[in-house]
């Protein structure tokens, strides 16, 4: 067995404090108000949206999709593997190539 010499480093804690975070979210919200007021009045935004299958994806991509703004959404999700319930064995694994396939 090699010995080894393992060395830990602390940082000190970037928490930001309550006025910092509440000044830091004024400072986004203001940027994003500009950058939507320099696209003009019917602007046609595109969603990337990653964990559209987990519980907050889901309520996420439904409001993206009713967005009357929202021109295209693509959304990154994980293949399901669907198993034998007896011997727990990978019988198939969906995909949005496959879904997009079968039906």
């Amino acid at each position: 067995m090699t010995p080894r010499d393992y060395l830990y480093q602390f940082r000190e804690p970037t928490h930001l404090g309550d006025e910092e975070v509440k000044v830091r979210v004024h400072e986004l919200q203001e940027q994003a108000r500009a950058r939507l007021l320099a696209l003009g009045r019917r602007p046609r935004l595109r969603v990337l949206l990653t964990g559209a299958t987990g519980f907050l994806g889901k309520e996420i991509l439904a409001q993206a999709a009713s967005d009357p703004y929202v021109e295209e959404i693509v959304s990154v999700v994980r293949p399901e593997t669907i198993r034998d319930r007896r011997t727990r064995r990978v019988v198939r694994t969906l995909s949005a190539g496959s879904a997009a396939r079968c039906c």
